[in-house]
């Protein structure tokens, strides 16, 4: 049964990393950590225009933003596990891990948020940059290390 599990996630591997491909283990850090940055932008704009209409629309900014970062969530979740780490393994431990690493996510840019914001007396924006920029770090790191890190088998 073994065998058939080896050759079943090697078939799959092969189908999501076509010839010319790097495959996950040969995949440079640089290449991972722009893909990474990429699927990031392309989810946070996701977020922006699921917000900005459904605000438009009329429903509260709260919820429009919570709609809006749900739908973000997703398509992050989707590239990242196939595009930056291509992963080939199964979707239900990497999803309770992404979840979690979602919510961690959301915990630190406020609290790094509340800190510049209340202490260092930092603009909004300077203090979102600053925010964003440390939860990127360590989002990849949790992600490479913790969330994709056994789909990639």
């Amino acid at each position: 049964m073994s065998a058939l599990n080896s050759v079943s996630s090697s078939a799959q591997r092969d189908a999501l990393n076509p010839p010319g491909l790097p495959t996950p283990e040969g995949a440079s850090l640089a290449t991972q950590i722009f893909n990474f940055l990429i699927s990031g932008g392309f989810a946070t704009l996701l977020h922006w225009a699921v917000m900005a209409a459904l605000a438009k629309a009329g429903m509260q900014p709260i919820w429009a933003t919570s709609m809006g970062a749900v739908a973000g969530s997703i398509l992050n979740y989707l590239l990242q596990f196939y595009w930056t780490f291509r992963g080939s393994g199964m979707h239900g431990k990497a999803i309770p891990a992404y979840v979690c690493a979602v919510i961690m996510g959301w915990g630190v840019n406020a609290g790094i948020f509340y800190l510049l914001m209340s202490f260092a007396h930092s603009s909004l924006y300077t203090a979102q940059i600053c925010a964003t920029a440390v939860v990127a770090i360590i989002n990849f790191t949790v992600y490479k290390r913790m969330v994709f890190h056994e789909c990639l088998n």
